[in-house]
């Protein structure tokens, strides 16, 4: 399944004089996030990436320097910190996707989403076009390409794509067996329900 959550993102510290902090630690996606306040109210601040907005707020609360982090009320609260600036993302409707996974196959809703991931056998003009186009002549929609190296030589990656439909329906049953047979390499990460604002 996936479910999509808001995301609101305050900088956590110690004290609430802003000129103070040196060191601004946050998973590298927050700090993108909240560049603009970083850039107004923390210009000569470094921003570290850490692992994750709660390994920052942790790092911070366990050190002595004038650290601040980026990261959530509760683990401000976990970790002795208090709320220095709230909301400080860029975007207020800021969001992030999470996927939710099971060993159990989800079975067709009429509201479904497919993930697979995919390599082709060469790096040549027109590869990829042609193995989207899978989805494109199909009408398909894909909501989601994403490309990774595949660490086996320069030009060859592996993609990552989201299409609407589940798996077992005709049509992208046809478009996924029709990529797969253009494919290095192909796995099915599985079909779910799209997730639907309440």
């Amino acid at each position: 399944g996936e479910i999509v959550l808001p995301v609101v993102h305050h900088l956590l510290g110690k004290h609430k004089d802003l000129g103070a902090y040196t060191r601004v630690l946050s998973h590298p996606h927050a700090l993108a996030q909240c560049s603009r306040f970083l850039r107004e109210h923390l210009p000569h601040a470094i921003r570290e990436p850490v692992i994750s907005t709660a390994e920052a707020a942790r790092l911070v609360g366990a050190s002595d320097q004038p650290w601040a982090a980026i990261g959530t009320e509760l683990a401000g609260a976990r970790y002795g910190l208090e709320v220095v600036a709230r909301e400080i993302q860029d975007h207020a409707h800021n969001a992030t996707r999470f996927i939710v996974c099971s060993r159990e196959e989800a079975g067709p809703t009429g509201n479904d989403k497919t993930s697979i991931a995919f390599s082709l056998p060469v790096d040549r003009p027109g590869e990829l076009y042609h193995a989207l186009g899978e989805f494109a002549t199909r009408g398909i929609n894909l909501t989601k390409i994403e490309s990774r190296p595949a660490k086996k030589g320069m030009g060859l990656y592996i993609f990552f794509i989201d299409c609407v439909g589940h798996h077992r329906s005709p049509v992208t049953g046809q478009a996924l067996s029709a990529l797969r047979g253009r494919a290095s390499f192909y796995k099915l990460l599985g079909s779910y329900p799209q997730y639907r604002e309440a």
